[in-house]
């Protein structure tokens, strides 16, 4: 199999995200008490945790709960990655646009598959709003429809141009230093 840096920067960004979240557990640790004192990346963690939480509970709702860990998942393999990505002479994941593409399409495409299964075929009626003349929904359902499913392209261009930018600016002012 032939490994390659964004494999090899992939796979240290997933590995850092599982062990730091282990590791600040206290679940790991066979003696669980009342006083039990957290340390400063247990702290660091749960400081995560309460910011991201409050986030996906203001945007979603108490319903949200469910998806928190899919979300705080993604949320660490992205900022990881792009730490990783500061070191110097590394290579930063999402600055690879099939990396973001993937994550952008394969989260759009979840969420569809969700949505059906939630509420069936009431999704597809987002398309058309309520009391448009047929005239108008004529024209307006195909513009939605492509609104709604380019939006995946769009944000994965985004995450890569930004992170991209960033990046090579971060580097070109250090190597001026």
């Amino acid at each position: 199999m032939l490994t390659t840096n964004i494999t090899l920067s992939a796979c240290i960004g997933l590995s850092l995200t599982v062990f730091l979240f282990y590791f600040s557990s206290s679940y790991k640790s066979k003696i669980f008490s009342f006083y039990f004192v957290p340390t400063p990346w247990q702290n660091l963690i749960e400081i995560t945790y309460d910011v991201i939480s409050q986030l996906v509970f203001d945007l979603i709702g108490s319903k949200g709960e469910k998806y928190f860990l899919f979300i705080i998942t993604v949320f660490s393999f992205i900022f990881y990655s792009n730490l990783i990505g500061l070191i110097p002479f590394n290579f930063t994941v999402t600055t690879h646009l099939g990396t973001t593409l993937f994550l952008s399409f394969a989260i759009h495409h979840g969420l569809q598959a969700k949505l059906i299964e939630t509420y069936g075929m009431k999704v597809f009626s987002f398309f058309l709003p309520s009391n448009t003349p047929f005239l108008l929904a004529l024209l307006l359902v195909p513009i939605e429809y492509v609104s709604y499913f380019s939006r995946p392209i769009s944000l994965g261009v985004r995450l890569f141009i930004n992170i991209l930018a960033g990046h090579t600016l971060l580097k070109v002012i250090v190597g001026f230093a």
